[in-house]
Formats: C-alpha cells, sequence, structure tokens
C-alpha cells in the first residue's frame, strides 16, 4: 500500500494479522463512558455464575484485604496515638450505616473494584449513633450503578460531565450525581453530592481517566470461552455414555427400512439394557463409544487459567487450589511474586478504604477526647500522621523465615522495624508489648520469691535452728542461668542479694 512506512510490522493493513482484530482510536473515558455498563453487568454475571469468577474476585480479595487493612497513628505523641488508635478502632468495628465493620467494608470494596473498578462511599452523619456512644460518622457504600447516566440537577459553569461525575477543567470531581438504579427507569428525582462527601477509589491506567476499569475485564471472554468448553465436553460425556453395538454379518444383506412400510425390514435393532441377544454364524460385534471427558482438557484448562491469574492479579493458586506439587522454593517464590504484585494495589486501595476513613473520622475523635485539631496547619498535618499495616500473609515456613530475617537484620540488610513492617506489625506496639510481658515476668519472679520467703518464715518459726534463706533456693533453682532476670527481681523485691562468699542470713522480718 502506498504511503505505509512499515517501522512497525502489525501496522501493515495488508497483513492477515487484521482478520477479526478490531480496535477505535478513544481516550479511556470515552471507551468505558459507552461500554462501562455493559461490562460491569458482563463481569457481575460471571461473578454470580461461574466458578472461576467467583475464585477470581475472592483470590484478589484475600491476598490484597485479608482481615482488613488496618491504620496505625503515628502523631509522635505515644500517649495521643493510644487514646487515638483506642478510639478509631472501636469506631472501626461498626462504621457502616447498618454497624458493618469498617473490615467488612473492606473486604467488599475489594470485590467491587475486581467486578465494577472502582469503590464508591459516602460518608453521612448519624446524630443517633452519638447516643449510643458511637462517633456520628457513618460510611454509606454505594455501586457504581448508583451513578446517573445524565445530570440530576444543575452542572456547574465550565465543568465536565461524565457518567455521573461532575469534573473541573483539571479532572478533579466536584459533585456526584447519584441515582437509586431501581428509581432510574421511572425518572426518580436524584441528589447532587459534593466530592468532599464522596470516596471515590479506583485505579487510574491513564491520564484524565475518570472511571475505574473492572480488574476481570480482559479476562471477560476466556473465563467464557473455558465455561462453554466445559459445557461441550460435559454434553460430549453425556451423549458418548450410551453403549453402541453394532452387529455385521457375512451373510445378511444389508436392508433399508422404508417409513411407508410397517413391514419393511430395518437393519438397526434396538436392544434394552440387560438384556440376551443370540447370533447368528458368521456375525461379528463391534461396540461403539467415545472416551470423554477429553484427556487434554485439563493441560488446556490450565493455559486458560493461566492466562485469566495473570491478567487479574489472581494467583493461579485460587483459581485451582492444587498442592500436590508444591514445594517450599515454589511457595515462597509464589508469595514474594504476589506480594510485589499486590504492593501497589494495597497501596492505592488503602488510601480511599483505610486512609480516607481515617482523616474523616480524625476531627470526631478529637471532638470526643475533649481535644482540638491545631489551628496551624503545619501541627494540624502532623496529627493526621499515620502508617498503613496491610493484612500480610503467614509464612510458608516459620522456621525458614525467621532464621533469614535474624540472618538480615545481623548482617545489617533490615531492622527489626522493617521486618515487623513486611508482617503487618508496627514495631513500637511490639516492643511495648514485649516490654509489658516482661514486666509481668518480673512481676511474677517476685511474688514467687516472696511466697517462699514467708514459707521460710513460717519453717523457721517452727525450727529456729533451721539454716535457710530464699537466696540459696533461688540460686540453686536457676539464677546462676539468668542472673539478669534474678538481679531484677531480686531489686524488683527489695530483698538483700547473696553475697559472693556464702549464702546470705535472713536480715529482715517484714
Amino acid at each position: 500500500m502506498a504511503g505505509f512506512l512499515g517501522a512497525y510490522g502489525s501496522t501493515d493493513p495488508r497483513r492477515k494479522f487484521f482478520d477479526g482484530f478490531k480496535f477505535q482510536k478513544s481516550t479511556s473515558n470515552e471507551a468505558l463512558g459507552w461500554n462501562l455498563p455493559t461490562l460491569v453487568n458482563q463481569c457481575r454475571h460471571l461473578e454470580r455464575t461461574t466458578a472461576t469468577g467467583r475464585a477470581i474476585v475472592e483470590g484478589f480479595k484475600c491476598d490484597v484485604i485479608g482481615t482488613g487493612i488496618a491504620v496505625e497513628p503515628d502523631t509522635k505523641d505515644a500517649a495521643l496515638n493510644d487514646a487515638i488508635r483506642d478510639e478509631f478502632n472501636a469506631w472501626a468495628e461498626c462504621a457502616g450505616v447498618d454497624g458493618s465493620s469498617l473490615w467488612e467494608l473492606q473486604a467488599m470494596a475489594a470485590s467491587e473494584v475486581a467486578v465494577a473498578g472502582r469503590v464508591l462511599w459516602r460518608f453521612v452523619v448519624l446524630p443517633d449513633r452519638a447516643e449510643q456512644g458511637h462517633l456520628p460518622l457513618a460510611i454509606l457504600p454505594l455501586e457504581p450503578e448508583w451513578l446517573s447516566v445524565l445530570p440530576v440537577a444543575a452542572v456547574e459553569a465550565g465543568a465536565s460531565f461524565c457518567n455521573g461525575v461532575e469534573y473541573d477543567r483539571l479532572g478533579r470531581p466536584i459533585a456526584y450525581h447519584l441515582q437509586d438504579p431501581a428509581a432510574a427507569q421511572i425518572q426518580a428525582q436524584g441528589e447532587r453530592v459534593l466530592a468532599k462527601y464522596i470516596c471515590d477509589g479506583f485505579e487510574k491506567r491513564r491520564p484524565f481517566q475518570s472511571h475505574g476499569e473492572p480488574l476481570m475485564a480482559p479476562a471477560v471472554e476466556r473465563i467464557q470461552q473455558e465455561q462453554q468448553l466445559i459445557s461441550t465436553e460435559l454434553h460430549a460425556a453425556v451423549s458418548t455414555a450410551a453403549l453402541a453395538v453394532a452387529i455385521t454379518s457375512e451373510y445378511h444383506p444389508d436392508t433399508v427400512s422404508d417409513p411407508t412400510d410397517p413391514s419393511s425390514e430395518d437393519a438397526v435393532n434396538d436392544i434394552p439394557l440387560g438384556a440376551t441377544v443370540r447370533l447368528f454364524p458368521g456375525e461379528h460385534v463391534e461396540t461403539i463409544k467415545n472416551d470423554r471427558p477429553n484427556q487434554l482438557i485439563a493441560a488446556f484448562k490450565a493455559v486458560l487459567r493461566g492466562d485469566v491469574a495473570g491478567a487479574c492479579k489472581t494467583a493461579q493458586k485460587w483459581l485451582t487450589r492444587d498442592y500436590s506439587g508444591a514445594t517450599f522454593m515454589n511457595a515462597r517464590m509464589e508469595q514474594l511474586d504476589s506480594k510485589r504484585l499486590h504492593r501497589a494495589t494495597q497501596q492505592w486501595l488503602g488510601r480511599f478504604v483505610a486512609s480516607r476513613p481515617y482523616l474523616e473520622a480524625l476531627p470526631w475523635i478529637f471532638l470526643k477526647l475533649g481535644r482540638a485539631l491545631p489551628s496551624e496547619s503545619r501541627a494540624r498535618v502532623a496529627t493526621q500522621r499515620h502508617k498503613l499495616l496491610p493484612d500480610l500473609p503467614e509464612y510458608v515456613d516459620p522456621l525458614k523465615d525467621g532464621q533469614a530475617a535474624a540472618a538480615n537484620i545481623a548482617n545489617g540488610l533490615t531492622t527489626k522495624e522493617e521486618e515487623c513492617a513486611s508482617r503487618g506489625r508496627d514495631y513500637r506496639k511490639v516492643q511495648e508489648q514485649l516490654k509489658k510481658e516482661q514486666a509481668e515476668q518480673d512481676l511474677m519472679a517476685v511474688q514467687r520469691i516472696a511466697a517462699l520467703h514467708l514459707a521460710i518464715q513460717e519453717a523457721k518459726k517452727k525450727a529456729p535452728d533451721l539454716e535457710l534463706d530464699w537466696s540459696m533456693i533461688v540460686t540453686a533453682g536457676g539464677a546462676a542461668t539468668a542472673p539478669g532476670a534474678y538481679l531484677e527481681a531480686v531489686a524488683a523485691a527489695k530483698l538483700p542479694a547473696p553475697s559472693s562468699d556464702a549464702p546470705a542470713k535472713e536480715s529482715f522480718d517484714e
């Protein structure tokens, strides 16, 4: 073709490559604006009706959300951190308008991202919740279908409108036009809600993209092809389950039945199950039967599911749950790959389903604590600092993973704080808990020494010449193997330590 520059062979319109390859030039909003309703309906249908579709959603939800993405305050004030954490966690247990927890809403949001491409939450204030001792802030989860196709109110001058969202010239949301999908058919009045009351989260793959693409979008055709393949094989298995028998004879001539003559001979005979048929000399029996299902279908299904898993950010293990050939190395590599794949998703999704609710709840938390938010901007930002603690997978092998972590820390390749963070734990909280547990153990040691001291006192009342004190027993019982804990317990009990030359005599009467 004249004028074709062959820098990219795939662009040559003369190639057979173009047969069936349909495409058009469009921006993300043009493509999604027209196709999104159909695409979402397809994904929802596959998630409801196919095992593969449900496995994709559940696997993605497990890997990205797990038991929930927690929030850890980081205001540099330990007492304030503890107070905020307690109040936020208490609110998170009933954050939904129906009393559902934030963790349930996060799991629901992950499902919506998989099948609808976005999470859409509305923040509302319910005064009656304050009477129950809760923060009045609540989250109303909405399906993207609540976004009205047409404006339900006047759009601001100079703003653009696309599938229920009003944008300024820089692509920032101004307001959301909401309408009950069930009432849209009767042209019921909708509601225009300012963007500051809406949490709208989706993965932006292109600049100025205003709507999310369902995670399952590139796999819709593959999932449907797999269902058709399975259905075809099952129908074939049913059809070929009936045994066909062909009887050939060297002497009996072929005959053709005449539908118009009931007395005509028919070469085809129906033989009931369990019947006995006598064969005449010269007759031979041959069975006709196809083996179903096809023995190659398993390998072909694995190829299809590999494509689906790769496109949907889901490990293939969630589609098959077959661990018969699993090894530690394979499991570890799969875990590391999944972690790298989902880290970015956890970050952008966590901003909407964890950070945004935390920042919305923070003013109410300060109000409940009887404290005022700082008026100075830098100080206010300092009170908003926090960390996301996503739920991360368990160890593949606790011993090997622990040894690797200890070796990395010892060699200066990582820190204890980084290791805790990689497991979804906060290092400072871990240290505080360890100190608390150590103090409890020390207290128990002190109590044992005190009980021993009282027992010896009682024994000396009965036998004044008894040469025994508590330090002899404690030393013999293992103080030499744990001198640090022993001396701490002694100091905490304010009991005299034994001398280095000989066991000390009892020198007090408390």
